[in-house]
């Protein structure tokens, strides 16, 4: 047996970490964090903030940012995404773009990106059912999944491109 082994099939990323998108230079880290809970909420997802945790040192601030949403598909099938912003020697500067100063942080980022598509997530077999739940995934479900799991697949590289975008207008 495949894939219905498991209640949790990791889309992007793995086990230990995410997809990850790493940028050293000049962003703003309100405008990204805008940017990543308007994906969510277009998407339909329901945020909840995990982690922020921040500490100043000599070189600047570290801050980490753990963002996490889930969007019940079916009874059976929960989207989840998990977004982990680490950021390293961060700063505060001004930037003269078009004639305007303005406020931005500069220092390396690093976001992890990881969608998990949760399978039999309200418990609808347990315990000794295990069987026929792998059985269900199997032979009757299989498409279904496949096809939630292709869903998944798109709407995360759609958030990952969105990151991406962001850092990439700060080039100028």
């Amino acid at each position: 047996m495949g894939k219905e082994k498991e209640t949790e099939n990791i889309v992007h990323g793995n086990k230990r970490a995410g997809f990850q998108i790493t940028y050293d230079g000049v962003y703003d880290l309100d405008e990204l964090l805008r940017a990543i809970t308007g994906w969510f909420s277009q998407w339909v997802y329901d945020v909840a903030p995990e982690e922020h945790s921040e500490k100043v040192g000599s070189d600047g601030k570290e801050l980490k940012i753990i963002i996490k949403a889930f969007r019940k598909v079916t009874e059976y099938v929960k989207f989840v995404v998990v977004v982990e912003i680490v950021i390293w020697r961060e700063v505060d500067v001004v930037v003269d773009y078009k004639g305007k100063n303005l406020k931005q942080q500069k220092g390396e980022v690093q976001v992890r990106v990881k969608t998990i598509m949760q399978k039999n997530w309200m418990k609808t077999f347990s315990g000794k059912q295990e069987f026929l739940r792998q059985t269900y995934e199997k032979y009757i479900m299989k498409k279904t999944l496949s096809n939630y799991e292709d869903k998944l697949r798109l709407e995360g590289d759609s958030l990952i491109r969105l990151i991406k975008e962001h850092f990439a207008q700060y080039h100028w």
